[in-house]
């Protein structure tokens, strides 16, 4: 553990009983120092931040929520930061796609249309994807979501023994592979 400092030192005091404690204290010291400037580094980012999203979120104004997750967190500050400017449909489509992976298509008719009907349900996050559109439109545009769900006839093909394993919350909002 101790080479490296070792190796910087004299040949003549390398077999030195204190030498080789020092180094080996100094060494310790060392690599403890490199965590912490491996930490440092990793929060300056964004994607690899832990403990350094508060301070994302205090330069951007943005209020820590208890119940958030790491990843929700930082899909709120890249809305945040992709939501600096003038409005327009790809600011808007980009906001999206910091908090989902859905496609969504952007329309624009007086009211700002967002339309997630690739997907079954609603996006996770939709409460502060909603808050982060709020943000960055103007405050007299309106804003519609449409959203896609399964319907009555849409299980009509399928048995009661198949259907039954399921609630029918989870097969209207909820992508289910055998269904599909």
């Amino acid at each position: 553990m101790s080479d490296k400092i070792i190796n910087f030192i004299n040949k003549i005091f390398r077999n030195d009983d204190i030498t080789k404690h020092i180094a080996r204290i100094s060494q310790t010291q060392i690599e403890n120092v490199e965590i912490k400037i491996t930490d440092i580094q990793s929060n300056i980012f964004l994607d690899t931040a832990t403990w350094g999203m508060s301070i994302f979120e205090n330069e951007l104004d943005i209020e820590y929520i208890e119940d958030k997750t790491l990843e929700e967190r930082k899909a709120i500050i890249s809305a945040k930061w992709r939501g600096a400017g003038k409005l327009t449909l790809e600011l808007i489509q980009d906001t999206v796609k910091a908090y989902t992976h859905n496609v969504v298509n952007v329309r624009f008719n007086g009211t700002i249309i967002l339309d997630f009907s690739d997907k079954i349900g609603k996006p996770n996050n939709l409460d502060s994807l909603m808050k982060s559109i709020e943000d960055i439109k103007p405050a007299h545009l309106g804003v519609e979501y449409i959203f896609k769900y399964r319907k009555w006839i849409d299980i009509k093909p399928f048995t009661w023994q198949t259907m039954s394993k399921y609630i029918w919350k989870n097969v209207k909002e909820e992508e289910i592979p055998e269904l599909d």
